[in-house]
């Protein structure tokens, strides 16, 4: 059992932690119990809203409750004043519990064991209106120096140490023990005596009511001077950057307290400092979201000219915590400042990250434009970190917009410069791309596979989290055009593993839609779904987290739940007008799928179509151009439409033998079989390669579609043991719309027997 208490004041990170523990434990007995006021649920709306975790809103008590609270507390006290006390409570039982610590104070109470009785009439009582009334009155009765001792230690924060009590207040322990001892009997400050708990011996708040009240009562002027003192206590503490964020909140809270005092620039330099101190910490554990949250925070303490290198930053965190509107706002935002100030190759580095989120959400066309502007500009310039940079960024869009032969200038500038100033990161991008671009030329693909091989060494030898993620997609997206669904398996779930040790969301939805994809290929369904529950696929904002709603919505599909399959769709809002030709071809895809599912073989076809037209600008080893080209020609197939099935199956036999995959072998076996060309020799052929290679939902449908040829042929007999090994792989996806067809088909011959008996 784990409890988590005042989660109001958690962090980013640790809401996001206590959530993943949730999901990600199912299966094993924990119990989780995180306590915080209401004001959680504004600042993070869904928190602790998905499936297995429950919400317990804590209602104020009745007002009869209270009035049982009270007198159970303190015996004999006169019914009016529990009735006033009840009262003015409002269904909260620490102002219970405060008021009765005012009668302690005041010595109208003593204890007896664990009740109180009074020790003279409490008739006349005056007792304050409000709770932080209450508080507030209580502290006013306290002595002088025990209230200061207070007011030093609320600014220190809700728990604190001796040793820094002492530093901040300039008195000795002599002095502060026996106040602090006090202050404890008082129910004030409570002490840490577990001896296994690593805050042993330091002092908090008994509530932190206590604490903000005893806070407020301290002036701007000397609360500023006791932040300052506090943050240069802990600075002297400060090793490893723990403390960094605490340490720049003091000093913000100076600042704010007294922005126009003459220290008060050095304090906002200094406190920006040490957020982006925090920041960088932030994002060393996989916390992009916090970093960003810190970042923003330096923001607020700089001058608007000098916004441009951190909003530039901001942009890139919020990219990496797929947040990709918001990060092209920020940099769109830091490349207006930059042109302002004339600094050009400054502002071709933010077009760079500009034309990443323009990719992520599919407007590769409006990208490839950005950054073309710029390398127009450049190209000639004295190279730098910055050229190379823009010029393997072009190279990459060029590719991505399906001009391969185009990208390769731009690619080779980078290297150039790259190689000369030492660029690893540049290198590792650049020979990716170069490896992209020659997978899809004939008598150059283990060249390309080489280079996707070396990009990854060289991003893994510098470090660079990116390029090192780029490069295992890309490497799976290779296995993918062999048809190796189990190396592309392992990649993927290699990646997803780095992606979420990193807390880079943009590349885990990526790997996330690779890993999805090859499941749904695999029929392994139940995980497909389990993992897009356990991730917040809707909150997430990319082409590729919007791919992954498609698969779920495919499942749900051919399960027999049109609408889930239409929310999923809906969500994903992929369209067929997509500027980015691969979020073209998942729609085709995808949508292809859906038809299937539903039976519309027309719909089928037109979807896949717009894939199919896609093949020379993605390539034909392009795994949606692929799956387009098949899905288009079986419908043809099933349609009647041979000119266009013989058209496929011409130029699958046209392709280069490396280009000539067993899915794509496979694909034109399966189509000549439903033309019914020497069908049962070309079904199997096509049932062999795709039982060999893992294919298992293509699989099923292919023996579906010889199961059915069987049947029309009246070939009954034959069809059922081919209709038993698909049903076998429906009923493992939950195909329960395949299922029953595959019962209709044998159906009648059941009928028949039953005759003749």
């Amino acid at each position: 059992m784990l409890v988590f208490e005042d989660m109001q004041w958690a962090d980013q990170a640790l809401l996001d932690f206590v959530e993943y523990l949730m999901e990600w434990s199912r299966g094993h007995r924990l119990f989780v119990l995180a306590l915080a006021r209401p004001e959680l649920t504004e600042r993070r709306p869904g928190w602790a809203s998905s499936r297995g975790l429950t919400a317990l809103p804590l209602d104020p008590l009745p007002e009869a409750v209270m009035r049982d609270l009270v007198g159970g507390m303190v015996p004999g006290l006169a019914a009016d004043v529990v009735e006033r006390i009840a009262r003015h409570a409002d269904g909260t039982p620490l102002y219970a519990v405060e008021t009765v610590r005012m009668l302690l104070d005041r010595g109208l109470l003593r204890r007896l064991g664990d009740t109180f009785e009074p020790t003279g009439e409490l008739d006349q009582l005056d007792i304050p209106e409000s709770l932080q009334a209450l508080v507030a009155a209580r502290l006013d009765a306290l002595p002088a120096d025990e209230r200061s001792a207070l007011q030093t230690a609320a600014v220190l924060g809700k728990t604190f140490t001796l040793a820094g009590l002492e530093t901040v207040s300039r008195r000795s322990p002599g002095d502060l023990a026996p106040l602090l001892d006090a202050l404890t009997r008082k129910d004030i400050l409570q002490v840490q005596t577990d001896p296994f708990s690593p805050e042993r011996g330091q002092y908090g708040f008994v509530q932190a009511t206590l604490r903000t009240v005893a806070y407020e009562r301290i002036s701007h002027r000397e609360r500023k001077a006791l932040h300052v003192a506090v943050a240069d206590h802990l600075s002297e503490l400060e090793e490893s950057g723990e403390l960094s964020e605490v340490v720049a909140a003091h000093l913000f809270d100076a600042v704010r307290l007294e922005p126009n005092d003459a220290d008060a620039g050095a304090l906002r330099e200094r406190a920006c400092t040490t957020l982006l101190t925090a920041a960088d910490r932030a994002q060393s554990l996989g916390a992009p979201d916090e970093s960003l949250r810190l970042v923003e925070r330096a923001i607020e303490l700089t001058r608007p000219e000098d916004h441009a290198p951190l909003l530039e930053r901001a942009g890139r965190l919020a990219c990496i915590a797929n947040r990709v509107e918001e990060a092209d706002e920020l940099l769109r935002r830091a490349l207006e400042l930059y042109e302002a100030h004339g600094d050009n190759h400054a502002a071709a580095r933010v077009r760079c990250g500009i034309g990443e989120t323009l990719f992520l959400a599919g407007r590769t066309d409006e990208a490839l434009e950005v950054l073309e502007s710029a390398y127009r500009v450049l190209a000639d310039d004295e190279p730098d970190a910055d050229l190379a940079l823009l010029a393997s960024y072009v190279g990459r869009m060029k590719m991505l917009a399906g001009e391969g032969e185009a990208a390769e200038p731009a690619l080779d500038h980078a290297l150039r410069i790259a190689e000369d100033i030492h660029l690893p990161e540049v290198i590792s991008e650049s020979l990716n791309t170069k490896g992209l671009i020659l997978l899809g030329v004939p008598g150059r693909t283990e060249e390309g596979r080489s280079l996707l091989w070396g990009a990854l060494r060289v991003a893994l030898a510098a470090g660079a989290d990116h390029a090192i993620l780029r490069a295992y997609f890309n490497l799976s997206f290779d296995r993918e055009c062999a048809d190796d669904l189990e190396a592309g398996l392992k990649l993927d779930r290699e990646a997803l593993e780095i992606s979420r040790r990193l807390g880079d969301r943009q590349w885990e939805m990526s790997n996330l839609m690779h890993l999805m994809g090859r499941l749904f290929n695999t029929v392994n369904w139940d995980e497909v779904l389990d993992l897009s529950e356990r991730m917040d696929l809707q909150a997430e904002d990319s082409t590729y987290s919007r791919a992954t709603l498609g698969i779920v919505g495919v499942i749900h599909a051919n399960r027999g739940d049109p609408a889930k399959a239409d929310l999923a769709f809906g969500e994903a809002e992929l369209t067929p007008t997509a500027a980015d030709p691969q979020a073209r071809s998942m729609w085709g895809v995808l949508n292809a799928l859906r038809a299937s599912a539903d039976g519309d073989d027309r719909g089928m076809m037109e979807a896949a179509r717009v894939g199919s037209e896609l093949t020379d600008m993605l390539g034909p080893v392009h795994e949606m151009a692929r799956s387009s080209s098949i899905m288009f020609a079986v419908a043809a197939a099933r349609l009647g439409e041979r000119g266009v099935a013989e058209e496929f199956v011409a130029r699958v036999e046209a392709l280069p033998t490396v280009h000539r995959t067993p899915r794509y072998v496979a694909g034109a076996h399966r189509v000549r079989g439903i033309l019914g060309i020497d069908a049962a020799a070309e079904y199997a052929a096509a049932e062999r390669i795709l039982t060999a290679t893992g294919h298992a939902w293509e699989l099923a449908e292919t023996l579906r579609d010889h199961a059915r040829s069987l049947v029309r042929e009246g070939l009954t007999d034959d069809a059922a043991p081919i209709i038993e090994r698909a049903a076998a792989i429906y009923e493992r996806a939950g195909a329960t719309a395949r299922l029953a067809e595959l019962d209709s088909l044998i159906r009648p011959r059941r009928a028949g027997v039953a005759g003749d008996r």
